[in-house]
């Protein structure tokens, strides 16, 4: 786990379905799922590919608008 990312959250409701395999959620207000997204608490900020989702909106300060897994694997990258 990197130090920095303090909660890998759902991106909307606790408990909704399907799970994603890596252990990732994604954001399902009861239509088909639409994006993933991840949060760091601490700093308030968010990752998440729909900026008009209220999870976006109401939980984060500042929103990157991108895919998760795109920034995490360019993460990598610059790590590796």
């Amino acid at each position: 786990m990197l130090p920095f990312l303090t909660h890998m959250n759902q991106v909307g409701q606790t408990g909704s379905t399907p799970r994603h395999p890596k252990g990732l959620a994604t954001c399902c207000h009861g239509e088909e799922p639409h994006v993933v997204g991840w949060r760091f608490v601490n700093e308030r900020r968010a990752v998440n590919l729909d900026p008009n989702c209220g999870w976006a909106q109401g939980k984060a300060d500042v929103l990157y608008v991108a895919d998760a897994f795109t920034v995490m694997a360019k993460v990598d990258e610059l790590l590796g």
